[in-house]
């Protein structure tokens, strides 16, 4: 029976951490070559959603007649002075936004700077496709107006906010204006959309107008840590997500791969939207919308990407390069940046939405659809706070444990950060306060196994003598044995209870910390970063790129640490007093050194829990020791 249990942990364990590994999800196929693309790179086509047939998307179809709309090429930044959160890049070429930087949020940790020795701050958005950039608007899906990629009219700029204009053919001006936030952690690019009828125009204006906002665009990675299970997103680490509620405010919609979501006002409020977009591992790029009656009337939402083999990806993949070397960096000589950026040219995620703009009245003011466009961290401390609490706060989810639990283990590890200010202080004095909490029964339970062993070892002669009188009866066997455990006062032996209790500890720290922003970049000891694996002795590259889980990168000690602490606590147990037991133990340790190889490249912070876990047992067996042979010595007085 045991060894059964034990090929079947193990089995469990290779599907959920090496299958992954070994077989990962298949890349698109390049496309052939064409008379298009053979002398060049193949005219970009519009995001616009992929019907459910795959076919590629439309073309723009070409202008009937001159544009209305003339401008210069403008490119600006804003910078805002106050809140000194996010730094965001302009272009009048659809009046949208070219990157979204994050400012005192950094690429690398402080010990693991690039090759020119200098931290970058994070650009969470980049330019991957110049006609597909954030905050881009059309009328039509065919884009007839090129709103996309004519250049609108630069209006008004301030610090923190400029202010576009667009004339149409048909009689309509479309005034966009783009607003940085000024207050601490607040981190939503505010886009407001109006329409109302151009100077001069004669024809009587609709009562609104359908438009396409592409909200979020050019979202790219943050470096790897070498962590063997990214917190979201596959291979490519980011991760389409949408969020839409009925009349009773539960998701009726939330999926990996989002494809056009409806609203129909007949079967769900016409303000279900609340959320779209794409999220990396610590990082969410995404528009949303509180739902209220002012909220602006979303008739769909779509999140599309992947489609590599349709588009010039390798035109978008030198494009980026290019943008970074205008930024002052090199990325032949910065061996993580080359790779997301042809992660971004490659899947090159974005997320749309439909909505109704109305037009003003007779003498009445332009009425503005107004959507939040967040470009911050993944962190409890911000989405649990307004403004984003409502809309965004059920992000952070923790799939693998019950939330309850790991939200009260991050809340006594929010304390001890608190305190100490170091979040690896904070964990080890959060696994002590765990550890400390069960103390009291993992050692009544440990006494009590030991008495269950000695009053076995009292009756193991009798035991023996039946089993080899009923070997051919089992069922004779059972109930002989079953009597003499009667007679001797021997019952049940709970042993598996703390077992029970530490399991999903265990995972509610496995699916937090892989999670949790706060422990990004946080150094400790010799580790650089938390949120890694700890690396004591670092090879550059993966030496062995399949084993263990995520490659060998190096030497990590935590991992190694909780092998041989397991091993001698193991080695201080009392010796098995029959076949099974000394199986059960024997399962034990190997299930201890397959779990630490499967875990070789996960985050440290988890890796510091189980020795620090290791070392307060190592102490409670100590203390189990001297009272048993303390109850021991007074048992035959």
């Amino acid at each position: 029976m045991e060894r059964r249990l034990l090929l079947a942990l193990l089995l469990t364990a290779v599907v959920f951490f090496v299958y992954p590994m070994l077989f990962p999800a298949p890349k698109p196929a390049k496309p052939p070559a064409t008379a298009e693309n053979a002398g060049g790179p193949a005219p970009v086509a519009p995001a616009v959603p992929a019907p459910p047939g795959g076919a590629p998307p439309a073309a723009p179809a070409a202008p009937a007649a001159e544009p209305a709309q003339k401008a210069d090429r403008v490119e600006l930044e804003l910078r805002p002075t106050k809140g000194e959160i996010l730094v965001a890049g302009l272009t009048s070429r659809g009046a949208a936004l070219t990157y979204v930087r994050l400012r005192n949020v950094y690429e690398h940790a402080p010990r693991d700077v690039g090759a020119d020795g200098k931290r970058h701050e994070l650009d969470l958005v980049v330019p991957v496709e110049p006609d597909l950039l954030t905050g881009m608007v059309a009328l039509d899906e065919a884009d007839t107006e090129r709103m996309r990629t004519l250049d609108w009219t630069l209006v008004g700029k301030t610090d923190a906010s400029a202010t576009f204009s667009f004339l149409t053919r048909s009689g309509l001006r479309v005034v966009k204006t783009v607003t940085l936030p000024s207050e601490p952690d607040r981190f939503d690019v505010k886009i407001d959309v109006a329409v109302e009828p151009a100077p001069g125009a004669t024809a009587a204006p609709p009562e609104k107008v359908a438009m396409r906002l592409l909200a979020v665009s050019g979202v790219i990675e943050e470096p790897s840590n070498d962590t063997a299970m990214r917190a979201r997103g596959g291979e490519a680490g980011v991760q389409p997500v949408a969020h839409v509620v009925d009349s009773t405010d539960e998701p009726v919609y939330q999926d990996w791969r989002v494809r056009r979501i409806e609203l129909d006002s007949v079967q769900r409020e016409t303000r279900a939207f609340r959320l779209a977009g794409v999220a990396t591992s610590y990082f969410l790029a995404a528009v949303w919308s509180s739902g209220g009656k002012d909220a602006p009337a979303v008739r769909a939402t779509w999140v599309d990407g992947g489609d590599g083999h349709l588009r010039d990806k390798e035109g978008a993949y030198e494009r980026l390069l290019g943008w970074y070397r205008a930024q002052g960096r090199d990325p032949t000589t910065d061996r993580t940046l080359a790779p997301r950026a042809k992660h971004a040219a490659w899947y090159f995620h974005r997320a749309w939405v439909e909505f109704d703009a109305p037009l003003p009245g007779a003498a009445k003011p332009a009425a503005a659809s107004t959507f939040q466009v967040y470009v911050g961290p993944l962190a409890r401390r911000v989405l649990t706070k307004e403004p984003y609490e409502a809309s965004l706060g059920g992000l952070i989810t923790y799939p693998a444990a019950p939330d309850a639990l790991a939200r009260f283990l991050l809340f006594v590890y929010d304390l001890w950060k608190g305190l100490t200010g170091s979040a690896g202080l904070a964990i080890i004095l959060m696994t002590i306060c765990v550890r400390g909490g069960l103390m009291p029964l993992s050692i009544r339970n440990q006494l009590s196994m030991r008495r269950h062993g000695r009053k076995l070892a009292k009756v193991k002669p009798k035991l023996d003598a039946i089993r080899q009188r009923y070997a051919a009866n089992p069922r004779k066997l059972r109930e002989e044995q079953a009597k003499i455990m009667r007679e001797a006062g021997i019952g049940f032996p709970m042993g598996c209870l703390m077992l029970f209790l530490q399991i999903p500890i265990f995972f509610s720290l496995f699916s937090s910390l892989r999670v949790e922003f706060d422990i990004r970049h946080a150094a400790f000891g010799w580790i650089s970063d938390l949120s890694g694996p700890d690396r004591l002795v670092g090879f550059g590259t993966a030496v062995v790129p399949w084993f263990p889980p995520g490659g060998l990168h190096g030497i990590n000690l935590l991992p190694i640490f909780y092998i041989a602490l397991t091993i001698w606590q193991q080695r201080l147990m009392p010796p098995a007093q029959d076949e099974q037991q000394a199986q059960q133990m024997r399962m034990a340790k190997w299930m201890s050194i397959i779990f630490s190889v499967l875990l070789y490249n996960y985050t440290a912070a988890l890796a510091l829990y189980m020795c620090v876990s290791s070392l307060v047992a190592l102490i409670e067996s100590r203390i189990v020791r001297a009272r048993d042979r303390a109850e021991s010595t007074a048992a035959p007085a």
